[in-house]
């Protein structure tokens, strides 16, 4: 049994297709190269940094405020957040909108 080339080793090919796809994705990769996703996991390098909460809500409001009727797919894609994510911040941005909403507050002072 003989050696395999450098060139020819998922050491290798991975992140040279991963430099040459900076878009791409990991199942995109593997199947590419015709090898395994477990496979490709063990040579990707991730380039994102992980938001934090808070970020993550700033990003949220941020697009909402400027795009109010956008979908769940539109937001998640541009932001590269999860659905359940965006679902959580789209609640508290809509309880945030109502609570600032001026009707809403002097309903709330009459209470009181």
């Amino acid at each position: 049994m003989g050696c395999i080339p450098y060139e020819k080793t998922a050491r290798y090919l991975v992140p040279k297709w991963q430099s040459e796809h900076p878009e791409g994705l990991a199942k995109d990769c593997a199947k590419d190269l015709n090898i395994s996703l477990t496979l490709v996991y063990d040579f990707w390098t991730s380039k994102k940094k992980r938001k934090s909460s808070k970020e993550i809500q700033d990003c949220v409001y941020e697009y909402l405020d400027k795009n109010p009727n956008a979908t769940v797919e539109e937001c998640c894609r541009e932001l590269d957040i999860s659905k359940s994510s965006f679902s959580k911040y789209k609640a508290l941005w809509k309880l945030q909108k109502e609570i600032l909403k001026e009707g809403y507050i002097s309903k709330m002072v009459n209470i009181f």
